[in-house]
């Protein structure tokens, strides 16, 4: 009896195990929807001249290995889903099955080409997709801009966010303080013994020299005697500085993560349509910057979904695919190629309904929950009369002015007699 229980236990553990650590790199036969969202890759620094006294010819401009990092995600994209997209058709690919949108700075839009460039194994296909390029940043994940202008026009969206950035603000400021007295205790004396000298600037042109500098050399090799001058730790110890002080700026913004409620509301709607057959849309990149995909992150952050103690890099890129086992629909979302949810779509909504973010008109809970009949009589009854409010207060000003008169007239009649 006990070896059997021992055999079912086993097996019932195998099962669970391969759920867990279920692989899937080749299968495309059980995915029906695609979307990603990625940072544009690695640049020069925002500046004219940098913290090792270099003067920088074009600012903000991808380097080579940013490009690089794109096209590699492109073609990783292509080995993943050639089948799914029909990529073997790329003379005759069908434009429709796929949706690039970009912000309008060149960097971006480098890197969404560069990646399309490696999804069709060529740089004459990309240009038969129009990549959409939009102004306003965090508009990469709006698609109905009258639902979003909606929930901003809201007094308890407003009112109830505003409190939320304030108690997060309370939060950022203790980390900024814990970083200023690192930055002074640490960073500048260890600059200083490196690099001879603390005539780095602001401490933002500090770290966006240290960033870019950072990625060339571990990848790239060609800052080598200059961030790599004093060797790999004390290299690592200034960009884990610069990691931390930009997440204290840009971590946390409980307003744009309330956009992903609408966003994946549409989204939703489009992989129904994937299921039925009722639309060709396959798969949507968006490209974007460290300030549109923080959001997204808060917001999965908020569903529990990812853990977000991680600030997102040069070519950061969470991929969320729709597939189907036994019968059902499930969403797996992938965090820089790491699986981090694989539950059925109905779960996620249903998880996005009953998180903070899914109740958008009733953030300052104020308003109360009434039975369905109590409800039909307010609907009935009141909310007519509080439509026509200010009639009804000025009917009654005149009624309670008449009866004054007829009392008045009445008690002068009686004390006459």
């Amino acid at each position: 009896m006990e070896k059997t229980f021992l055999i079912l236990f086993l097996i019932i553990g195998a099962y669970k195990c391969e759920l867990k650590t279920y692989s899937h790199l080749n299968n495309e036969s059980n995915l029906y929807f695609v979307l990603t969202s990625f940072r544009h890759g690695a640049r020069t620094p925002l500046i004219k001249k940098d913290s090792f006294q270099n003067i920088i010819k074009n600012p903000g401009r991808l380097t080579a290995y940013g490009k690089l990092q794109h096209l590699i995600i492109g073609k990783k994209y292509r080995k993943r889903y050639y089948n799914f997209l029909n990529l073997n058709k790329s003379e005759n690919f069908d434009k429709e099955q796929l949706l690039v949108k970009s912000t309008t700075i060149k960097r971006t839009l480098i890197s969404a080409q560069k990646q399309l460039e490696g999804l069709f194994n060529t740089t004459k296909n990309n240009d038969n997709i129009k990549i959409v390029s939009i102004k306003n940043t965090m508009n990469l994940y709006i698609f109905n801009i009258n639902e979003v202008q909606k929930v901003y026009n809201s007094k308890a969206y407003c009112n109830t966010l505003r409190k939320l950035n304030e108690k997060t603000n309370k939060n950022k400021n203790k980390k900024k303080l814990e970083i200023k007295n690192h930055f002074k205790d640490t960073i500048v004396p260890e600059f200083k013994r490196c690099y001879g000298h603390t005539n780095f600037g602001q401490k933002g042109h500090f770290c966006e020299s240290i960033i870019s500098a950072y990625f060339d050399y571990k990848y790239n090799n060609q800052t080598t005697n200059i961030i790599g001058k004093c060797g790999n730790k004390t290299a690592k110890l200034f960009f884990d500085y610069c990691v931390k002080l930009y997440d204290s700026y840009r971590g946390w913004d409980e307003k744009k993560a309330y956009i992903f409620v609408i966003f994946f509301k549409t989204i939703y709607n489009y992989m129904k349509g994937a299921i039925d057959g009722k639309s060709k849309l396959k798969m949507i990149m968006l490209g974007g910057h460290d300030t549109t995909v923080s959001p997204l992150m808060n917001f999965l952050h908020g569903l529990k979904i990812i853990n977000r103690t991680e600030y997102p890099h040069y070519a950061y890129n969470i991929v969320f695919e729709l597939r189907k086992y036994n019968n059902e629909f499930y969403l797996e979302i992938y965090y820089n190629d790491y699986l981090k949810y694989n539950k059925t779509i109905n779960t996620f909504m249903d998880t996005l309904k009953n998180s903070k973010y899914g109740d958008l008109d009733n953030l300052c809970g104020n308003k109360k929950k009434y039975s369905n009949n109590l409800f039909k009589l307010r609907k009935k009854i009141i909310f007519p009369l509080l439509y026509h409010k200010n009639n009804i207060i000025i009917a009654c000003i005149i009624i309670c002015i008449n009866i004054l008169i007829i009392i008045y007239s009445t008690v002068r009649c009686y004390r006459k007699r």
